[in-house]
């Protein structure tokens, strides 16, 4: 959540099969809580009212991977689990640890966790994440690499549009947006959305 009722996402988390924009209808937004599947007297439910896909977002290599959703209804401001997190426009340099969560798959083509999960990765440079043995190029701008060169732990599959974090002086920022798990993973940018 990026304010009291907008959540940012990745625009493939809003769109169908075959790239078009799906209705504000088909989605819930249900948060509050570290359990996927268990609501608590913490869950915060919102149907949603509106989807903004960024206007030049293409499916192919994932550009402009971004998105948002505004909600019908609104997050208090004394949520005791849910509220918005701070948001920037700096990029982390090479090298810098962030937190990527989400509740996908535990390993490759494995099942997802019914529990929140959370990892530290590391901002990859950009050149070695377009490596011939990585993205191979792919990596443009407004995108950023994380993650571990040699694989192990990572985001994963279902990780799609979850947040990557970043600390600055105990405030926990939202960097950007997870929106693939192959090899390191790669994140887009939000600083260029515009809400309508």
């Amino acid at each position: 959540m990026i304010t009291t009722n907008t959540v940012l996402t990745a625009a493939h988390c809003l769109v169908d099969s075959r790239d078009f924009a799906r209705l504000a209808s088909y989605f819930r937004v249900v948060g509050g809580s570290i359990y996927r599947n268990i609501q608590t007297e913490n869950t915060f439910i919102s149907d949603v009212k509106k989807i903004v896909i960024h206007n030049k977002y293409n499916s192919k290599g994932f550009l402009n991977d971004v998105g948002v959703m505004l909600l019908m209804n609104t997050v208090g401001k004394n949520h005791p689990t849910l509220q918005p997190v701070a948001t920037t426009v700096n990029v982390p340099l090479n090298g810098t640890r962030c937190i990527a969560s989400g509740w996908g798959s535990i390993y490759f083509d494995g099942p997802s966790t019914d529990i929140l999960k959370a990892i530290n990765i590391s901002v990859i440079s950009k050149e070695q994440c377009n490596s011939a043995s990585s993205y191979a190029g792919s990596i443009v701008q407004g995108m950023i690499c994380a993650g571990n060169m040699s694989g192990g732990e990572d985001a994963c599959q279902g990780d799609s549009g979850g947040p990557l974090f970043h600390m600055v002086l105990i405030v926990r920022v939202l960097v950007f947006l997870v929106y693939i798990a192959m090899l390191p993973t790669i994140v887009t940018g939000f600083k260029k959305m515009i809400l309508l």
